[in-house]
């Protein structure tokens, strides 16, 4: 996953399960370091439909349209 990629939320996690795209906007630095390759990664997120922006751990999302 990087920036710019459109992703939603993986089937039986926490999250609107209506198949709603969030775009990728940054990532988010983790105590690990090991950057957007970590367990741990999270991700600033941005619904496309009504432009709010959570924070997300990467384990949630699936990418759905990659950013070349």
């Amino acid at each position: 996953m990087k920036v710019g990629d459109l992703v939603r939320f993986k089937r039986g996690h926490w999250g609107p399960g209506d198949g709603t795209l969030f775009l990728v906007m940054k990532s988010i630095p983790t105590w690990d370091h090991k950057g957007r390759g970590s367990p741990f990664a999270k991700w600033e997120i941005c619904n496309t439909s009504t432009g709010k922006v959570y924070t997300q751990n990467a384990r949630d999302l699936e990418v759905i349209s990659e950013n070349r």
